[in-house]
């Protein structure tokens, strides 16, 4: 059914009693305590940080860019090659979990971060994670016992 815009249909709901109030109109004042939050993102709701994001970064993961961009930074006043330091960078920063670990341990000790740093980082992280991964395969291991090993152990 069409109609004007100057009448209500009977099919539109008519709200009952005041207008509610905003709830993000906090957030929307220049100079209040919350301008430019958001509602959804009170810490209240921890099953907001478990949906997966899209296009939104934290905190800790613009910290560990800017790592990766002070590590480019570095190879380029030494001397380096820029360009290869870059793409290196930028390939093992695809993986965030794995670059937020690489970053910690590259990060540990000295703050004066650079391409070797981030790669010994790297291979250590890997060591770390094949081994991980060879003693979860070695715990569900089962031996299959053969019949010429059930036949030995019959005749003793």
């Amino acid at each position: 059914m069409i109609c004007p815009l100057s009448l209500r249909c009977s099919s539109s709901p008519i709200p009952d009693g005041p207008p509610r109030k905003d709830p993000e109109l906090r957030f929307r004042r220049l100079g209040n305590k919350d301008f430019g939050g958001s509602y959804i993102y009170r810490e209240k709701n921890n099953w907001w940080k478990e949906v997966p994001r899209i296009r939104v970064r934290d905190k800790q993961e613009r910290i560990n860019n800017l790592w990766g961009e002070l590590a480019a930074l570095n190879e380029r006043l030494a001397g380096g090659d820029a360009i290869t330091a870059r793409k290196r960078i930028d390939y093992l920063r695809v993986r965030k979990e794995h670059w937020a670990r690489i970053i910690s341990a590259a990060t540990q000790y000295d703050t004066a971060i650079t391409l070797a740093l981030i790669e010994d980082a790297n291979k250590k992280e890997r060591l770390a994670e094949n081994l991980a991964r060879i003693k979860a395969l070695q715990a569900n291991i089962v031996m299959p016992v053969t019949d010429q090993q059930h036949d030995a152990a019959d005749q003793k």
